[in-house]
């Protein structure tokens, strides 16, 4: 069984306005959709890398005060984005195993902040599992499943640009007086959540040393949060204090904290497989 890592919650509070808090965890949860391919395209083995992390700088930080900022009569909305959402949570959990206040487990897809958990890492491995699962190569291996990969004639290399989770949130003007709407409607849709998740990958063949495909996939997934959503919530001892409503989309782990970024990831993927595939086939074709 996948054992997730998970956060320990120091303070709750209210998630949202009215939704109820949950733990989130690490993982990835990435579920693959059903094979594109009826035979192999690619014999030989297919080798899939970690990613290049080439996002912007850090801008944005945790703060206590994005849900209680919209708490100010006639402030009419407030938003939060944050570019590197897996070096946030990693340092909240190293603060927190500091503390001695988390206990934790760790799995494949979910190494401890210790060890330097990366999204880009993580989002490579779920294009493994893709591809696996596609059936486009004979066997795909992410780069720390075998001993020896030299023998594997093709790889598929990923920059990661950009992995932004956004949000924004409106008790539209009326700060607690909010909860009066609940007499008239139930739910009460406080704003938006999003993500997005842009990288190229690149195929090359290594024996010929020539590059067959590349690809920018780009894709953001967005949804009106609504006040009565369940949030995924980490805190520390200090205050700082991270949300995000649970995603119910196919194929990822609701109760991961990148669940928003697998679910860009995977809708983007179907295009870029899509496009691998009738690449692979034409220069198959030609040899």
């Amino acid at each position: 069984m996948r054992r997730r890592k998970r956060f320990g919650l120091v303070s709750l509070g209210v998630a949202g306005l009215l939704g109820c808090a949950s733990t989130g965890n690490l993982g990835t949860g990435y579920v693959p959709p059903p094979p594109v391919a009826t035979e192999p395209l690619l014999r030989g083995g297919l080798v899939v890398w970690a990613w290049v992390d080439q996002r912007p700088p850090r801008k944005s930080e945790v703060s206590r005060f994005f849900h209680a900022v919209t708490w100010i009569p006639l402030l009419p909305v407030a938003s939060a984005k944050y570019e590197r959402l897996d070096e946030i949570l990693s340092e909240m959990q190293a603060r927190q195993q500091a503390d001695r206040t988390l206990g934790a487990t760790a799995s494949a897809e979910s190494t401890a902040a210790s060890t330097g958990y990366t999204l880009a890492r993580s989002l490579a491995r779920a294009v493994a599992k893709d591809l696996r699962a596609s059936g486009i190569a004979d066997f795909v291996l992410f780069e720390d499943e075998a001993p020896a990969l030299d023998h594997i004639r093709y790889e598929l290399t990923g920059v990661l640009h950009d992995s932004t989770l956004f949000m924004t949130r409106t008790t539209y003007m009326l700060g607690p007086a909010v909860y009066a709407l609940h007499a008239f409607m139930n739910p009460v849709y406080c704003g938006t959540t999003g993500a997005v998740v842009k990288a190229t990958l690149t195929l090359r063949d290594r024996q010929s040393d020539q590059t067959l495909w590349q690809y920018d996939l780009d894709n953001t997934i967005l949804r009106i949060a609504r006040t009565t959503d369940e949030e995924l919530v980490a805190s520390t001892h200090n205050g700082t204090r991270f949300s995000v409503p649970v995603l119910q989309e196919p194929g990822v782990d609701p109760y991961s904290f990148f669940a928003w970024h697998f679910a860009a990831l995977r809708q983007g993927m179907e295009a870029a497989r899509a496009d691998l595939a009738k690449t692979v086939s034409q220069v198959a074709a030609t040899q």
